[in-house]
């Protein structure tokens, strides 16, 4: 099975609980097997587990009950007779890659065990080259190995060709010779569609938060607009904490490759390992409860955003409220 085609999810709710139980247990041994309690773990780690089992076994009702305090401690043989199927195990070893890096850079111990669980599950995925580059602190494959599967990117290729197109597209923007006035006129006229509209809300998140309406000169490429129509859509700020949810949210979504958007927010707005020009890294950002939450959200969508098929234009007419009722956007639960 392709790791890449497989969907984001919020917690282990597809798991019984006596898997869940197994799996939980054994993302504590990636985290620090040499700790005795609960209590004594990474408080990052801490929380990650607490939010998995709130999205596990809460949301949406009670289920039945997990203990953290009593979790098993199994051998990496009892764990993959315990995880049946590939999808399971997919994400039970993307939740160890996030184990591995929701305190701070990864360690060598801590890679060495995560590739000791995926080797159990028999799973395979690029994050281990990403979390391998990380370790190693060799920053510049790091950028190279996510960016060229980042969403922005697959973007931006299936919008202006090859390497070359999407080059001089960058280019273009940087030197603030991408003026369009056609399209930076359509735009702008989304200001007058009526209050409450889809349109007049994007409008005035441009407006807010001093971006440059696309085809003004300066903007950023046209294809980034799925991004901040997803801040639209969920109601996310342009805050650190908020652009980790709104990326988690279009992880959640997103059908392609979506794990390799955690990693990306992981890296920049929580490690401070800068992967784009636009913004330096940030320290401490990713709240597990509010990412999961965002993820969930993104993952009851009725479709993928940025699949290249949906118009938007048509969209920018439509009450806010009634597009997220049609496009099965949740409320927050966080």
């Amino acid at each position: 099975m392709n790791e890449t085609t497989l969907p984001l999810t919020a917690g282990f709710e597809d798991f019984d609980p006596d898997a869940l139980r197994v799996a939980l247990g054994a993302l504590r041994q990636v985290a620090a097997p040499e700790l005795e309690t609960i209590q004594e773990l990474p408080p990052g780690v801490r929380r990650l587990l607490e939010a998995c089992v709130e999205f596990a076994v809460r949301v949406g009702g009670p289920r039945f009950e997990i203990d953290l305090a009593a979790l098993p401690r199994p051998s990496w043989a009892e764990l993959a007779r315990a995880v049946p199927g590939p999808r399971l195990r997919v994400q039970l070893v993307r939740a160890a890659i996030v184990v591995a890096l929701v305190d701070a850079l990864p360690t060598a111990e801590a890679n060495e065990r995560v590739r000791a669980l995926a080797r159990a599950l028999e799973v395979d995925t690029p994050a281990l080259v990403d979390l391998d580059n990380l370790v190693r602190r060799r920053w510049v494959r790091a950028r190279v190995h996510l960016l060229r599967r980042f969403w922005a990117v697959d973007m931006l290729r299936r919008f202006h060709g090859g390497a070359p197109a999407v080059l001089g597209a960058v280019l273009l923007t940087l030197t603030r010779l991408n003026y369009r006035p056609a399209l930076a006129r359509r735009y702008r006229a989304l200001e007058a569609l009526p209050e409450g509209s889809f349109g007049r809300a994007y409008a005035r998140f441009v407006r807010d938060n001093g971006f440059q309406f696309h085809g003004e000169p300066g903007s950023l490429p046209e294809t980034i607009i799925y991004h901040d129509l997803s801040h639209v859509l969920a109601g996310y700020g342009t805050d650190p904490e908020s652009e980790v949810q709104a990326a988690c949210f279009q992880a959640g979504y997103r059908r392609r490759d979506p794990f390799t958007f955690l990693i990306f927010v992981l890296c920049q707005f929580h490690l401070g390992v800068r992967m784009t020009p636009a913004a330096p890294g940030e320290l401490g950002h990713f709240d597990p409860r509010k990412a999961l939450d965002a993820i969930r959200r993104g993952g009851a969508m009725t479709r993928d955003l940025t699949d290249g098929a949906w118009d938007y234009w048509p969209a920018f007419e439509e009450p806010l409220r009634t597009l997220r009722a049609e496009l099965g956007v949740p409320e927050k639960a966080v």
